[in-house]
């Protein structure tokens, strides 16, 4: 047996107590993230224990009906009882606004909706503005990461965060909206994100482009945590999916092998009327305002993301209509992110053809202002913009990647091309709706005829009956989910 000398003996009682402190840090970190991310979903917060017990006492004896059941209405209680048929709705959604996109214009649109059928629905995000909060939904904000550098963390804080705040909330029924993993119900307005990563990389039209992009992305810390919320989303949790167009469901079964069986498809809907009484006045002001002519043909596009939603290959195809269509103006809004395809359209000789606007509050200008719409995109769900445009008399010119093309009757209400670079054909079709005024005209009354089945009030009934069931209370989604009292009450039978 070695003896240790003084020296050893010291040495060990120091490398000792390091360790002891570093391993109480460790500990009392990973303590920390088990519980902001992860907590098993068997276990009931201490207020659900005892709403638990209160049901059962009005009850009057140890039943084993399931307490959620109560909650929800889906049984009737006998003397003394009584059921709830308002449930309590807590929205996750790292963004909601009506000055972004599509995707952050519907969160408050499913808010409204629930509020209006007599849901106490609460919203948590990061970003939202109160001026746009619906009557009757209640905020709250969830921390955001406000650190320098580290904006590819914002998502999976988000969701972590969101989690921890709904857990001890303790909501009937959670809806998450995109990059959140703790839902019963996953509303997929931004559809399947290795999709849009798929997509997106064929805005490059060389090989050696397209690898380079791939090869950054695989490196991309952003993209690394985007992967791991979606282990965690469809993992562990494994909501039920709404889908916004059927292209969008096969990519879950596809990308996230969700189960056919476990997803909904749900077209959106236009929460905003895009029509105005005094249209022609409109129309002449913001013509003139914009030095358009009374004769010229006004084509709009409008998105956030330029490079996504097809403005180069567009532009290429205005290049090409130009010389044929001289009455052909093109309108560009939507972002001030626009030097590069100011460029772009300088070198194509159309630059004095397009008119440049920034981000536009009231979107039914343009709409009154225009001829027709296009968005050549190389990936979008299920556009709202095309929806809009057709609701606004617009025919619409898209792509196959557009889940809205599936709404789209090619040649009656609009056209839909097989891929964005597909601009020979797509100049053909905008060529056709400049020069032929009575086709133009025809399939805008088509158009606006198709479009009333797109707006809010013709989707209320369908939109309210995949998020929380029929009017009688049953409700659409038994999964495991995110464990709150619904999913649990109709997996238990």
């Amino acid at each position: 047996m070695r003896h240790l000398s003084a020296w050893d003996a010291a040495g060990s009682i120091v490398r000792a107590a390091i360790s002891g402190a570093c391993g109480i840090c460790l500990w009392r970190g990973c303590t920390q993230l088990w519980r902001s991310c992860w907590r098993p979903s068997g276990r009931r917060p201490r207020r659900e224990r005892f709403v638990l017990r209160s049901v059962r006492s009005r009850q009057g004896g140890g039943s084993e009906l399931p307490w959620a059941a109560v909650r929800v209405g889906l049984v009737t209680l006998p003397a003394g009882g009584h059921a709830m048929r308002r449930l309590r709705v807590a929205l996750s959604a790292q963004r909601a606004s009506l000055r972004r996109g599509g995707g952050e214009r519907y969160v408050l649109t499913v808010a409204r909706l629930l509020a209006e059928a007599g849901h106490q629905v609460w919203l948590f995000a990061a970003q939202a503005e109160p001026a746009e909060w619906p009557a009757g939904v209640h905020f709250c904000q969830v921390p955001g990461l406000a650190v320098a550098g580290l904006r590819w963390l914002r998502a999976y804080h988000f969701a972590a965060n969101s989690e921890r705040a709904i857990r001890r909330f303790g909501a009937d029924l959670v809806i998450g909206f995109d990059k959140t993993w703790y839902q019963d119900v996953l509303v997929a307005v931004g559809g399947a994100h290795p999709a849009t990563l798929v997509s997106s990389g064929r805005r490059f039209r060389s090989a050696w482009g397209r690898g380079l992009w791939r090869a950054g992305k695989a490196a991309s810390p952003k993209q690394w945590v985007f992967r791991r919320i979606a282990d965690r989303q469809f993992r562990w949790h494994q909501p039920r999916v709404i889908a916004p167009s059927r292209m969008s469901a096969v990519h879950f079964q596809h990308y996230h092998g969700v189960p056919r069986e476990m997803i909904r498809v749900v077209y959106n809907a236009v929460d905003r009327d895009v029509t105005m009484a005094d249209r022609a006045g409109l129309r002449v002001a913001v013509r003139r305002q914009w030095g358009l002519g009374d004769d010229e043909v006004a084509v709009l596009f409008a998105a956030c993301n330029y490079s996504l939603k097809g403005l180069e290959p567009l532009l290429n195809a205005f290049a090409r209509l130009v010389p044929r269509a001289s009455r052909a103006r093109l309108v560009v809004c939507g972002s001030h992110h626009d030097r590069r395809y100011r460029r772009h359209a300088g070198r194509l000789g159309v630059a004095g053809r397009v008119v440049w606007l920034p981000y536009v509050e009231d979107m039914r200008r343009c709409y009154a202002a225009c001829d027709a719409f296009a968005l050549p995109t190389f990936y979008d769900p299920c556009s709202l913009a095309v929806l809009e445009a057709m609701c606004a008399g617009l025919p619409a010119v898209t792509t196959r990647q557009n889940g809205a093309s599936e709404l789209i009757r090619h040649g009656v209400d609009g056209f839909v091309i097989p891929w964005p670079w597909a601009t020979e054909e797509l100049a053909g079709h905008l060529g056709r709706l400049v020069r032929d005024e009575p086709l133009r005209r025809g399939m805008a009354e088509e158009a606006r005829r198709a479009g009333a089945a797109f707006t809010l009030e013709a989707r209320r009934s369908e939109i309210l009956e995949a998020l929380v069931g029929d009017p009688h209370g049953r409700v659409a989604w038994p999964s495991r989910g995110a464990g709150t009292p619904v999913a649990r009450a109709l997996a238990a039978g």
